[in-house]
């Protein structure tokens, strides 16, 4: 089963050329990218401070969070993980979130492949004394996905929503037969989990009662299934946006209003992207198909999912959705049409940017990205 990994080396010969853009704007674009920031082992993952407009995080996958103020990196990391981290090949750390009142709780969640090779979510706190540092000490071990046996495939991303509850991404663990974790409705693996990290009692975290499933049959943390590799996704404005890793033919972007995707099924291993993959399956009936699906043609190879943008220094592209593909580096958005199920005017950006894995949004909404070595601003 093709991974990430496995799909650059596949995809490099033939993407060669769009590689050697180096981030560079093609001449046709109307955009730039501005570096911010550079000398990163890889950047993973961008966030602001809840509370604090001053404030960026950017997370490196060998386990160091750092923080800039004011787009101006500090000396020393955040916090430094690396004692805890496996890094190899798509393992190490994947993302990271700030609680809604970080202001006043200094609460933060990494989700980082740990040295067993289980996938694990762990609570950490900034010093009170300090904006700029937080502390080892104040571990928390949240919530273990068992994933030693599977070196693909961790999803990864975490995202809370404006009531406090964790939503975090898993992926289906690169099994064979192929998905079957991810129809599974009593494994975590190739789902969209929820949680409440707080902890009550001797339960380190907690289960909000309206998940789908508590009550009924399956896992009481699932939020929605069928999911391959949901390495990235976001929630904001009530709007739920995720892009799914394909396997031999299609990437895909699902976008749709928050409140549909309670329980929902998002097809893999049924489908891939809108094409049918395996009618096997049960629940191929209830899958919901992505607004955007897009071929491994011209080099392309595996979706790296964004944001819908609201930069009020990009106003002709308010409204739409960024994404790329980490093989050929290209850059693209569309306007998202949520009652059709749409992704309409899909267009390239006229950007390239090799090895990226991130987008992210700041103070203002200002859109960054983030490459394997660097953050950078898209501005006009």
């Amino acid at each position: 089963m093709p991974s990430i990994i496995s799909k650059i080396a596949r995809g490099l010969s033939r993407a060669a050329v769009g590689l050697a853009l180096c981030a560079l704007p093609t001449a046709a674009s109307a955009y730039q990218l501005v570096k911010v920031d550079s000398g990163y082992a890889d950047a993973m993952d961008i966030r602001l401070a809840p509370g604090n407009s001053q404030l960026l995080f950017v997370t490196d996958k060998s386990g160091q969070v750092y923080v800039l103020k004011n787009e101006k990196r500090e000396a020393t990391p955040f916090i430094d993980i690396s004692s805890l981290v496996l890094n190899e090949g798509e393992r190490g750390v994947l993302s990271m979130a700030l609680a809604p009142d970080y202001a006043t709780s200094r609460r933060f969640y990494i989700d980082y492949v740990n040295l067993k090779g289980d996938i694990e979510i762990d609570e950490f706190m900034r010093y009170k004394s300090s904006e700029l540092k937080a502390s080892l000490a104040s571990r928390r071990k949240v919530l273990v996905i068992p994933h030693s046996q599977y070196i693909y495939h961790n999803g990864g991303q975490l995202q809370f929503d404006a009531n406090g509850l964790l939503y975090i991404s898993v992926g289906d663990g690169s099994t064979d037969p192929q998905g079957i974790f991810a129809v599974n409705l009593n494994s975590m693996l190739g789902k969209v989990l929820r949680i409440n990290p707080l902890p009550k009692g001797t339960k380190a975290y907690q289960i909000p009662p309206g998940n789908p499933f508590v009550g009924v049959a399956g896992d009481d943390r699932i939020f929605a299934y069928g999911l391959r590799n949901p390495f990235r996704f976001s929630i904001a404005d009530n709007v739920f946006t995720l892009a799914d890793v394909g396997q031999d033919a299609w990437e895909e972007v699902n976008i749709r209003k928050f409140a549909s995707v309670r329980g929902m099924n998002f097809g893999w291993p049924q489908y891939e992207g809108r094409a049918l993959h395996d009618s096997t399956r049960p629940g191929a009936a209830t899958a919901a198909m992505p607004a955007l699906a897009y071929g491994h043609t011209d080099g392309r190879c595996a979706i790296i999912g964004g944001v819908i943008i609201q930069d009020p220094g990009l106003p002709k592209l308010k409204g739409r959705y960024i994404y790329g593909d980490f093989c050929t580096g290209e850059l693209r958005t569309f306007l998202p049409d949520l009652v059709k199920n749409k992704a309409v005017g899909d267009a390239a950006l006229g950007l390239s940017l090799p090895y990226f894995n991130a987008f992210g949004v700041g103070a203002n909404n200002q859109l960054y990205v983030a490459d394997k070595g660097n953050l950078y601003r898209i501005e006009p």
